[in-house]
């Protein structure tokens, strides 16, 4: 299956699925994990322009919030309290 960005070109996206094809089974393993870092970043600072007075355990439990759901958090650490995130 081929993802197609709706502001990409059609001929851009051949040329980003050809150098993906590429790529040997480490880079692209490489790749996503570099993503999804850059995924979880972008998530956090997210979070964190929200609710600058969080500190880095309000952010840590916010990002499980958001990863895990309210549920499982609360029965993890019944003690903290749901902050908006």
């Amino acid at each position: 299956m081929v993802l197609v960005s709706s502001d990409t070109s059609t001929d851009a996206e051949a040329v980003r699925f050809e150098v993906l094809q590429r790529l040997t089974l480490v880079q692209r393993a490489e790749l996503t994990i570099s993503m999804s870092d850059q995924a979880f970043e972008v998530a956090r600072r997210g979070i964190h322009g929200r609710h600058p007075q969080f500190n880095d355990e309000d952010l840590r439990l916010a990002m499980l919030r958001l990863l895990h759901g309210d549920e499982l958090v609360t029965k993890v650490y019944p003690g903290e309290p749901l902050r908006e995130i």
